[in-house]
């Protein structure tokens, strides 16, 4: 079982601090183990059992995260979502997953159905992303991956029972099971940042210079912000701070650097369906360069390929179980060469002197702020509005521009319905009405002259 990777330190008698919570509350190990408890034995009277799909529908917080332990303790496949979840969005989700359980922001439990439980005992999590078909997907990912990631991370970062890590990110984004389970196997403290706190950069700044954390995984755009309105200094700076999830400008990474100067920077690669397969640990003295760092090479747990398109191919312990009750997508994006799995990751890479360096992607899905979304989704929402005729989506600096014909509405209306529709981070930045779409001579939608409008 996964939950014995991490739990040693939980145990009945560790004073030390397991958490810190976003107002700075902290709580021992001793207290997140008699919370776990509590917790199985509320499951256990309403019959949640191991191989149930329960979903997670809470902010971050002590509780929330005693919860998707007990879980992992008992083999209940978890599925984490952000609370602000959009109804719509929800319902697609529940109706994909065939959840048997979702447990509410206010913790109380609410039972969806009785449907057979998942049948694979590897199974640990289900992570949800943009799907390409307008519905979202889930990744299932497995105990024996989140071991290797966690065990070789550990080591490779050091972690210490002195270290505190931060959560930035929410429990349904990838990035988070580094900074959650890492600090539990070793013993040491995790700053759960919840919603409310992850939007006050200025606040934020405030909390870092008072817990003095160790250990930052973030990505680009939050360190950009964190940086503009957290008046960060070099007194407060952590040993390690890890990025992934998009691109780092070299000018915007470097000015972080000049301020962190004994900062450790790594840079870390993987999609959702692979977690972190490639790693870079960048030099201490700031280069005079003006293109971006390697993703590096392979973690020892992955494999790599790159094709003659120059596709990345993954493979490896870490890779997904599947696509949850998705077995035709799970067949396409997972192919089957000389008996080993590799997962088609559609980014296209190149190699320079074993070092493997991120180009473009090779279809329309996205990263902004980290989240790999798929354009089409969001298309597929803002379609269902009745005075929308048609709608395509493009973007460009780091922003969702969203083209439509049909009946002319204001930005402000577009926002709240997209609100009602979309997790926020699939939002449009900017709409744009046109009497009607371009199409090329295939009379499809001709995205290349879109740019021209803006």
């Amino acid at each position: 079982m996964f939950f014995e990777t991490i739990n040693k330190h939980i145990t009945p008698n560790n004073s030390d601090i397991a958490i810190y919570d976003s107002e700075l509350n902290s709580y021992t190990y001793t207290q997140l183990y008699d919370e776990i408890n509590q917790i199985e034995k509320l499951y256990k009277t309403q019959n949640i059992q191991k191989g149930n799909l329960v979903i997670l529908n809470f902010d971050k917080s002590f509780v929330g995260l005693a919860h998707l332990l007990c879980c992992l303790k008992m083999g209940v496949i978890y599925i984490p979502i952000d609370n602000n979840t959009p109804k719509n969005r929800l319902d697609k989700i529940i109706a994909s997953s065939k959840a048997n359980a979702i447990i509410n922001n206010d913790f109380s439990i609410r039972f969806l159905n009785s449907a057979p439980n998942y049948m694979d005992n590897e199974a640990c999590c289900v992570l949800y992303t943009s799907g390409s078909s307008g519905t979202p997907k889930g990744v299932v990912t497995s105990k024996k991956g989140l071991a290797s990631f966690i065990n070789w991370s550990s080591k490779e970062f050091k972690i210490t029972p002195k270290d505190i890590l931060t959560n930035y990110a929410p429990f349904h984004f990838d990035l988070s099971t580094f900074d959650v389970f890492a600090g539990l196997k070793n013993g040491a403290s995790t700053w759960l940042i919840d919603n409310k706190l992850s939007s006050n950069f200025r606040l934020l700044g405030e909390h870092i210079k008072e817990l003095n954390p160790t250990v930052w995984y973030a990505t680009p755009t939050v360190y950009n912000l964190i940086k503009q309105y957290g008046n960060l200094n070099q007194i407060n700076q952590p040993r390690l701070a890890l990025f992934a999830g998009e691109v780092y400008n070299t000018k915007e990474l470097n000015s972080l650097r000049n301020i962190w100067n004994n900062t450790t920077f790594y840079n870390l690669y993987g999609p959702t369906e692979t977690n972190v397969c490639t790693y870079y640990k960048l030099p201490k003295k700031i280069e005079d360069r003006t293109t971006n760092y390697p993703i590096g090479i392979a973690c020892p747990y992955s494999k790599i390929l790159v094709t003659n398109s120059d596709e990345l191919l993954i493979s490896g312990e870490t890779l997904m179980l599947s696509y949850l009750n998705e077995p035709s997508l799970t067949k396409e994006k997972i192919i089957t060469t000389n008996g080993k799995k590799w997962f088609k990751s559609g980014d296209i890479v190149e190699l320079k002197n074993d070092l493997i360096y991120y180009k473009a992607r090779n279809d329309r899905m996205i990263k902004k702020n980290g989240y790999r979304i798929e354009l089409f989704e969001i298309e597929n929402e803002l379609s269902n509005h009745p005075d929308i005729n048609q709608v395509a989506c493009i973007f460009k600096n780091n922003k969702i521009i969203a083209f439509y014909s049909g009946n002319k509405c204001s930005n402000i209306t577009l926002k709240i319905y997209s609100n009602n529709q979309l997790i926020k981070y699939m939002i449009p930045d900017d709409f744009f009405h046109l009497t009607e779409l371009p199409v090329n001579s295939n009379g499809k939608i001709d995205y290349a002259q879109l740019i021209q409008y803006l």
